[in-house]
């Protein structure tokens, strides 16, 4: 039986299986080592527990050390503090490692013994799946772990690819248009919140109180050929991710980790990242990167050019002409412009823009003539819009037929507008014709906004 003196009144020995080291005095230096198998890498904090006795006199170390050996942090084992159980915490670290206990001095008029049972490691290897992190926690609270705050916004310059490290990057060629997305730093070794392995440093966050949902959109692709988007990510216990493309969605059914998602197009489009709850939930993104060929992005300035400006002479462009009710007309693209006429029993012609981003507010030059008395020209924020939301660009007083140029300030906040040709006098002053012959854009210092 070992027995180990603690102090004068006191005596104490494993009562199970133990490892134990001894040297004397003809031990030859370094003394006796103990040593751990080497740890792959770790996810969390990894904290050894063990109970320890020392006989009198003798110095232990413990320490965790790289593979090449070299420490990476160190402790004494006490004698007062004998038997334990001592817990010795090492934070998360992505390279191989073990834990080493070594005598370092003792009594040589005697020799030096320590022995260890009880040993038991705690944390989570980087192969290792992940508990599901269950959001228990309140946004303000989820605010504060992660520092978060509020980006640029979309109206800074742009790179020109899809890639994003969030951790160097806000990444402004992703748009969030509800304000849900916002930037911060991943608490790390917080039992609030653990987060796994390789979500680490600056990343999105969107924080979603109850059932919610809100998109990550990416700019305007022109193009794809067989071209991959792959998300790195993680969700807390009640949210969902997926992303889409051209009409087809993957869901990140995992915690955490990465999907993916395949697109061929030669028509432009959009990527979207999806972020769902249940109930209150977190939804990180740390990472979106392509592969295969991805068309070079527009600037907002481009972009916005070819969203908006158009002569209508061979096509409408960008811009279509939906028939939402009974007695709507088409508009059709001609020599002269995109024409309509409304007859009775029609009453308006509706030309949509496509959906665009403004980098700063602008001014529309529309064109058009107006050929018939009583019929008005209406802007409008949708097709659907009642005239109260519209604003009238050219009203029902027509003397003459007068090509006319008109001046519209857009808030930078606009996505979409609609222009509807209106007549409902058909019976009192006959049909109405109506010519759109361009839309056009400068900036509200009347600088040219589209160069050539």
């Amino acid at each position: 039986m070992l027995v180990f003196k603690l102090s004068e009144s006191e005596k104490s020995h494993p009562t199970s299986t133990f490892l134990f080291l001894a040297v004397d005095s003809l031990s030859p230096r370094t003394y006796a080592t103990l040593r751990s198998e080497l740890i792959p890498c770790t996810q969390i904090t990894t904290t050894l527990s063990m109970k320890y006795w020392l006989k009198a006199g003798t110095q232990v170390e413990v320490c965790s050390v790289d593979i090449d050996g070299i420490a990476l942090s160190c402790a004494y084992l006490s004698e007062e503090d004998s038997p334990g159980p001592i817990e010795i915490d090492v934070d998360a670290y992505n390279q191989p490692f073990r834990f080493t206990l070594e005598m370092i001095a003792f009594d040589e008029s005697s020799i030096g013994l320590v022995a260890i049972s009880d040993i038991h490691l705690k944390g989570l290897l980087c192969s290792e799946e992940p508990l599901p992190i269950v959001t228990t926690i309140d946004p303000p609270t989820i605010s504060s772990l992660f520092g978060l705050q509020q980006g640029p916004g979309p109206k800074t310059p742009y790179p020109l690819d899809l890639n994003c490290d969030f951790s160097q990057d806000y990444c402004s060629q992703w748009i969030n248009d509800d304000g849900l997305l916002a930037y911060g730093v991943v608490p790390m070794n917080n039992e609030k919140f653990p987060v796994p392995y390789g979500i680490k440093g600056n990343v999105a966050i969107f924080v979603l109180e109850g059932v919610k949902m809100s998109t990550l959109r990416s700019r305007e692709v022109p193009c794809a050929f067989n071209a991959t988007l792959t998300v790195t990510y993680m969700r807390s216990e009640h949210g969902l991710v997926r992303i889409c493309a051209l009409g087809h969605c993957v869901d990140g059914l995992k915690t955490h980790g990465e999907i993916s998602i395949d697109a061929f197009s030669e028509h432009p489009f959009e990527f979207s990242i999806v972020a769902a709850s249940r109930k209150n939930a977190v939804v990180v993104i740390s990472e979106i990167s392509t592969s295969g060929n991805v068309c070079t992005l527009k600037t907002a300035e481009q972009l916005m050019c070819s969203k908006i400006i158009c002569s209508f002479t061979d096509h409408l462009c960008n811009y279509d002409s939906p028939l939402k009710k009974e007695d709507d007309v088409a508009l059709v693209a001609g020599p002269s412009g995109a024409s309509a006429t409304i007859d009775k029993g029609l009453h308006r012609a509706v030309l949509r823009s496509a959906q665009f981003d403004l980098p700063s507010p602008i001014v529309l030059n529309i064109t058009v003539t107006q050929f018939t008395y009583g019929s008005r020209v209406l802007l409008c924020p949708d097709s659907t819009s009642d005239s109260e939301s519209c604003h009238e660009l050219l009203g029902p007083r027509v003397e003459k037929p007068m090509k006319r140029s008109i001046l519209f300030h857009l808030d930078d906040e606009a996505h979409q507008f609609v222009l509807v040709l209106y007549h409902d006098k058909a019976e009192q002053f006959g049909p109405a014709k109506f010519i759109i012959h361009s839309i056009d854009l400068k900036y509200t210092d009347n600088s040219e906004v589209c160069r050539s």
